[in-house]
């Protein structure tokens, strides 16, 4: 690659940040102002520019793809829980993002199981969490049970994907990835306890705790990203 296409190559990776920063900044002022159709427009566009920027930046190789896994689900259960034109559909699109935490401690703890065993996890979660979908769907009468269990099932992938962090941070403090990785998920547990604590304890809907909410989860999205250019551009570090 000679000098001009590095210099082209170098304001693609830098135009995809910017545009991610611009979507998210919309995306903060649309749920502030609860202005829904800017919200529609820039939250579907985050998790694509990230996942654009991680390809083209890192090694296409068998060690990513768990993290684009969890990318690709990210961006299905944005387009449900925006679009989807039933209440199940969008229950459908909550259960899925709990998949893509699941996904993303898979891919940190790769250091310690083999690429098979991860996928049989992250496999096994899914049809977990769908099969607790399909009971919330096929009866009604049980609905709020079947949420609390979703929403245990949801702390607990949280939490495996913090002490999936955690472990990688005790076994390689000579290199950052961890850090960011740590403080990724810090994002990820401030968006969750947020919403729950607004939606299930109070049951409102205040707009600030909404703009930090998308704020955090953006941030997240960012961080987790940047971690993963690491990891997959040094495989070493993990062999």
């Amino acid at each position: 690659m000679n000098h001009q296409e590095n210099k082209l190559a170098t304001i693609g990776k830098l135009s995809l940040v910017v545009l991610f920063w611009i979507c998210l900044g919309v995306e903060s002022y649309a749920l502030f102002t609860n202005h829904f159709l800017l919200y529609g427009m820039a939250r579907p566009l985050i998790v694509p520019l990230l996942f654009f920027r991680v390809f083209s930046e890192s090694n296409k190789g068998q060690l990513g793809a768990i993290f684009f896994i969890s990318f690709v689900i990210s961006i299905l259960a944005d387009v449900l829980t925006l679009y989807g034109n039933s209440l199940s559909m969008g229950y459908v699109g909550l259960s899925m993002y709990s998949i893509s935490y699941l996904a993303l401690g898979c891919f940190i703890l790769n250091k310690i199981s083999t690429l098979d065993v991860r996928y049989i996890v992250l496999i096994m979660g899914g049809m977990l969490f769908f099969g607790v979908d399909i009971l919330w769907i096929i009866i009604p009468k049980s609905r709020d049970t079947i949420f609390y269990l979703q929403l245990c099932l949801h702390v607990a992938v949280i939490l495996f994907l913090l002490f999936s962090a955690i472990y990688l941070f005790i076994k390689k403090k000579e290199v950052t990835y961890p850090i960011i990785f740590l403080i990724a998920i810090f994002f990820v547990i401030l968006a969750n306890g947020l919403y729950a604590i607004s939606l299930l304890k109070y049951h409102i809907h205040n707009p600030i705790v909404n703009m930090v909410v998308g704020l955090s989860h953006g941030l997240y999205i960012y961080f987790f990203a940047n971690g993963a250019i690491k990891t997959i551009n040094e495989a070493n570090e993990f062999d």
